[in-house]
């Protein structure tokens, strides 16, 4: 109702009376018919081009999802890692500060040894075998 008062209100300040509206409004749907009947192939183009659109759209919001999930998975590893090396420097009660400390730990826990009986093991086995000890009896992880 209250768009009828805006569309009476406007006709007023216009100087157009209401008879002059209707016809107005009257043309205006018969043009609308004749365009509907005659422009069936546009519109189903643009219906295609708007479908076309819509999965141009979708396939978007996809390839950010995509890259905010990989963008996420990164800052998890990250903070994994960070949290692991942390624990490591606490347990050993060492800092490694640069890269050849870094390099010189990968070689201690890397480097084999031979047993009395001929089979060889590192700290990396040795501490990976406890480890998963430590989770089978019921240990914190």
């Amino acid at each position: 109702m209250s768009e009828q008062v805006y569309e009476y209100d406007s006709q007023q300040a216009h100087g157009q009376s209401t008879d002059d509206a209707d016809a107005y409004t009257t043309a205006q749907a018969g043009c609308a018919e004749a365009s509907a009947t005659e422009g069936e192939k546009p519109r189903q183009k643009r219906a295609k081009k708007s479908i076309d659109q819509q999965i141009a759209e979708a396939e978007e919001r996809l390839r950010k999802l995509k890259r905010r999930q990989r963008n996420e998975e990164r800052a998890a590893r990250t903070h994994r890692l960070v949290e692991t090396g942390a624990v490591v420097e606490a347990a050993l009660g060492i800092e490694f500060i640069d890269k050849a400390d870094r390099e010189r730990l990968m070689g201690v826990l890397t480097e084999r040894h031979r047993r009395d009986d001929g089979q060889t093991w590192t700290w990396a086995d040795a501490l990976a075998h406890a480890y998963e000890r430590h989770a089978d009896e019921g240990g914190a992880r």
